[in-house]
């Protein structure tokens, strides 16, 4: 990945953001519009030349930056601050995407996974964690079925909210199973077709999985808190260039 080539501007600040374009069909729009939505902040437009997107963002403030037109659009960029964030190379697709029906399902089994978890967790109630288990292996189930089938669920192949449900599912998934989700998720990785902070994450649970130190911090030990003590990380010094580099905001 790149590194961000920025300077450190004062809070309010404006700061240049720019990466690389891909397309999923090898073609490019004629049009492709670069746009921002920042905390309290009217909306920033910036531009696309050639296969590159730039647009200039306040420093110290959280952004979302957009890059699409009518028919296209691509997964959308969280930047903590523009001081630190990394510019991902992102994917465009058509939004007309080949498999909606496919989409559609994977929405809805991301919001039968998010149900019982987040706020709603009960984490002491015995009865919720065992629908939790069952839900859990029927959604694995039915993403296995559509790996067979269709492959990994990439963001052309869905769009990238469907993309990122199919994620949130082979994520609560056992090593058995995350395991070669994951060599799928690699591949697609190779083609921009998954989210970097989603591959770390998967990176990371797989080797917590296998008794190995994590390599981007993701994954803490279950305790009554909100959120634990991380488990080990490898090579912790070099950490935060590591999660910059996969879209991870700093710890």
């Amino acid at each position: 990945m790149p590194a961000t080539g920025l300077c450190a501007a004062e809070p309010g600040g404006m700061l240049p953001f720019a990466g690389e374009l891909h397309s999923s069909t090898k073609v490019f729009p004629a049009r492709l519009a670069a746009f921002a939505s920042c905390a309290d902040r009217p909306r920033i437009f910036g531009k696309v030349e050639g296969r590159r997107y730039r647009i200039d963002l306040p420093a110290g403030t959280r952004c979302m930056v957009f890059v699409g037109e009518q028919e296209w659009e691509a997964m959308p960029l969280v930047v903590e601050d523009v001081n630190v964030t990394v510019p991902l190379p992102l994917l465009v697709y058509p939004r007309q995407v080949p498999q909606p029906e496919l989409a559609r399902e994977l929405l809805e089994l991301g919001r039968d996974d998010q149900a019982l978890r987040g706020e709603h967790a009960r984490p002491n109630d015995p009865d919720a964690l065992e629908r939790l288990r069952v839900g859990d292996a029927a959604r694995q189930q039915r993403l296995a079925a559509i790996i067979a089938t269709h492959g990994w669920p990439t963001l052309s192949m869905v769009g990238w909210e469907a993309a990122n449900a199919a994620w949130l599912i082979a994520q609560h998934a056992p090593l058995a199973r995350l395991k070669p989700w994951l060599a799928l998720m690699q591949e697609a990785a190779t083609r921009h077709e998954i989210a970097p902070y989603n591959l770390a994450t998967s990176i990371d649970r797989v080797r917590v999985y296998e008794g190995r130190k994590q390599i981007y911090g993701t994954q803490y030990r279950p305790d009554d808190k909100k959120q634990g003590a991380p488990y080990p990380i490898e090579n912790i010094e070099r950490l935060e260039q590591r999660r910059l580099q996969m879209g991870l905001p700093r710890r």
